[in-house]
């Protein structure tokens, strides 16, 4: 992990992260960072729930660390769906 990484990784954890949980989504994971300072997050979630979320947190991880320029989102993993089990009969 980059220096820059763990800077974010460190910001969010102690003041972004707190306040996306309470909101009700997922955890925040920073999958890389460049060295222009672009820092890609990945954010569990419907994009709906997850755009806002990123508008409000990405002003405070630029204020957090300096070296960052852009943030952007990756999409997360999608989780395995069950397959569907056709109904009883009774």
């Amino acid at each position: 992990m980059s220096d820059l990484a763990a800077q974010v990784t460190t910001a969010l954890s102690r003041s972004v992260q707190p306040s996306v949980i309470a909101r009700g989504a997922a955890a925040i994971r920073v999958v890389s960072a460049d060295e222009d300072g672009v820092i890609t997050l990945e954010v569990p979630g419907s994009p709906g729930a997850v755009l806002p979320v990123l508008a409000r947190i990405e002003p405070q991880i630029r204020a957090a660390v300096p070296g960052v320029t852009a943030v952007r989102l990756a999409a997360a993993p999608a989780a395995p769906s069950s397959p569907v089990q056709p109904a009883r009969r009774w």
